[in-house]
């Protein structure tokens, strides 16, 4: 996976749309108004999703779709931003590459998120034609960090627009495990069974002992009693 800073991201982002306005479209373009003549759709499968624990792996599986009728040199899709909430633990390079970008916080710091060329001949991803789909599988892990619900997913690039936007964002809530609060251990049941005995004996010592304290002579004379 290739590491960007944020400052190379820019820089890198704005030159892969410029050139396709012009070699492609046959115009200029800005940051937001590359607009691809055909609607792309997003989806995004998760598993597992609940009782997750940190380092557990999760599979995921990325789809892309070409759903107009144009075919398109250029699509990118960006990932939602992350800190220290996840690793990536596994991908398929065969199918798809990641850029890893890093950008500076406002408070100090970094965060991170992932840019995927799904179509771009510059990094040898050929040509979205018309009603393909392209799959990229990878695998992530939460990590200590991770609250307990983290929201992770990919979208349509913001430097562009497409007729449908939609289904331009594939979102998945990855829940993390919670220890109940109210769990009691449970007994087997031949220690319910020997609890149940001591009890027993305890409340007959006791009221034996209550009787003797009421009434010595009658119980003295009750044992000796011929």
């Amino acid at each position: 996976m290739d590491v960007m800073t944020s400052r190379k991201r820019v820089g890198y982002a704005c030159f892969r749309v410029m050139l396709y306005a012009c070699t492609c479209w046959g115009g200029p373009a800005l940051a937001g108004d590359f607009i691809l003549p055909s609607d792309v759709g997003f989806a995004l499968v998760a598993a597992p999703t609940d009782n997750l624990r940190s380092g557990e792996p999760i599979e995921m599986v990325l789809r892309v779709t070409n759903n107009g009728d144009v075919d398109l040199p250029l699509v990118i899709g960006v990932s939602t931003h992350y800190v220290n909430e996840i690793r990536f633990t596994g991908i398929d390079a065969s199918e798809c590459v990641f850029f890893l970008i890093v950008e500076d916080l406002a408070n100090g710091g970094y965060d991170y998120l992932l840019d995927w060329d799904v179509a771009n001949y510059l990094v040898g991803a050929p040509t979205l034609t018309a009603g393909d789909t392209r799959v990229c599988h990878f695998e992530i892990a939460l990590t200590d960090d991770a609250p307990a619900q983290f929201v992770f997913g990919f979208n349509l690039s913001t430097y562009m627009q497409d007729p449908d936007p939609s289904n331009d964002v594939a979102l998945v809530t990855l829940n993390r495990a919670t220890a109940s609060r109210n769990a009691v251990p449970s007994l087997s049941s031949w220690a319910c069974g020997i609890l149940a005995l001591i009890i027993c004996w305890i409340t007959s010592a006791f009221r034996q002992r209550r009787a003797s304290d009421r009434f010595p002579h009658a119980l003295y004379a009750a044992r000796h009693r011929k």
